[in-house]
């Protein structure tokens, strides 16, 4: 399914429980143009469960990928196993998964070449790899321990936020060292 088209044949159930949808309920068949939309950008639909916003405030966003990271890796009778980022509903939350919900973002923000919102993984490239690069990035920035790190552009390598960029960052930065055109770890959490 690359198109809204695509979905217009939503079951009469479902179009019949999301009339808040349209202002024109006249209008069906623009009606079934928005509902399908907001599925191919994976927003739930007043109780639907999509993989997307996991959060079920009506975006798909780096809210809903902290959800889903939570999840990963977990399994039905996990206490971090949450249904909703099992996305192709086999029980555990797997890369399967993270590639439907990472769809789910990119049909929502209109690019269908954007990485995945991460905000803590050490890619400050920001190219879906943590490689030397991000390396670079970070030796540039270092200043050693309790030597403040005022320059705007080397914040984000402060990985322990206590203000300076020292070997402390750098063990963090090597927990999720992957190498280039390697993927993230998407479990790498400190």
């Amino acid at each position: 399914m690359n198109d809204a088209n695509a979905l217009l044949a939503v079951p009469a159930s479902i179009v019949d429980s999301l009339t808040s949808y349209t202002r024109d309920p006249g209008n069906l068949y623009g009606f079934r143009q928005q509902v399908a939309e907001k599925v191919l950008q994976g927003i739930a639909l007043d109780g639907a469960i999509v993989c997307g916003d996991l959060d079920e405030d009506g975006d798909v966003d780096a809210d809903d990928f902290d959800i889903f990271l939570a999840s990963f890796g977990h399994s039905e009778g996990d206490p971090d196993y949450n249904p909703q980022a099992d996305c192709d509903n086999d029980g555990s939350v797997t890369t399967t998964d993270y590639e439907i919900w990472l769809q789910h973002y990119r049909n929502y923000i209109g690019d269908q070449e954007a990485p995945a919102p991460l905000e803590v993984l050490d890619d400050f490239q920001q190219d879906g790899y943590v490689d030397h690069l991000d390396f670079a990035h970070l030796l540039a920035c270092m200043t050693g321990t309790m030597v403040l790190q005022e320059t705007p552009d080397c914040q984000d390598a402060d990985l322990d936020n206590d203000d300076d960029v020292d070997l402390s960052d750098f063990g963090l930065f090597q927990r999720c060292l992957s190498g280039a055109y390697q993927k993230l770890d998407l479990s790498c959490k400190y």
